[in-house]
């Protein structure tokens, strides 16, 4: 197989020129979806975006496959707070997510990516994308399979890493795992202040 040499694997960096020549070689694409949720007073909303997009981005430049901008907004209304509390979360409505979740990939298929890596960022998506991953692969026939982080998978793994106390949530949300990965992201964004 060929090798490209593009600047960035991020679609939204690319020209439909680029796109082409990718897809001349290769058929698979990953799709980060995430949110944008308050987690905690010292970590950023874009905390479940920060781990999809970097997830996608390192595993798209180690294997060479283009990942698409991340969907910064997600199901999260366990998140919202009360009305005024002023907690800064967005959540789409279930049936919204799932159209635009559908919207994206018919749109990648229609250009000839044939296989969907929907890359997770947050854990409450997976409640309402599930419908949608068979209905794409239903209707088109593509390979759809959606990627969930280690920590939200098995934390068992981490388990004499963690320093937190067990009533917590086992160390991600807005934790000590979600802490580690926005400071490795950009530490100046984490106000451990505040933690």
């Amino acid at each position: 197989m060929g090798k490209v040499n593009f600047p960035s694997y991020c679609l939204g960096d690319l020209s439909w020129v680029d796109v082409q020549e990718y897809l001349r070689l290769k058929d698979i694409v990953m799709i980060p979806v995430a949110s944008l949720e308050q987690h905690g007073c010292h970590l950023p909303l874009y905390t479940d975006t920060i781990t999809a997009l970097e997830v996608a981005k390192r595993a798209g430049e180690q294997a060479e496959v283009l990942y698409t901008p991340v969907m910064w907004a997600g199901y999260s209304p366990q998140h919202l707070g009360r009305p005024g509390e002023g907690l800064g979360t967005v959540t789409l409505r279930a049936s919204t997510f799932q159209n635009v979740c559908y919207d994206i990939a018919r749109s990648l298929i229609h250009h000839g990516f044939n296989k969907l890596v929907f890359v997770a960022g947050h854990g409450s998506n997976v409640k309402v994308i599930d419908p949608v991953l068979r209905k794409i692969k239903y209707d088109t026939g593509a390979l759809v399979a959606y990627y969930k982080p280690y920590a939200e998978r098995y934390i068992g793994m981490l388990k004499d890493l963690l320093e937190n106390p067990p009533e917590e949530t086992p160390g991600w949300h807005c934790s000590e795992l979600e802490t580690s990965q926005v400071m490795a992201h950009d530490e100046r964004l984490v106000r451990m202040d505040r933690a």
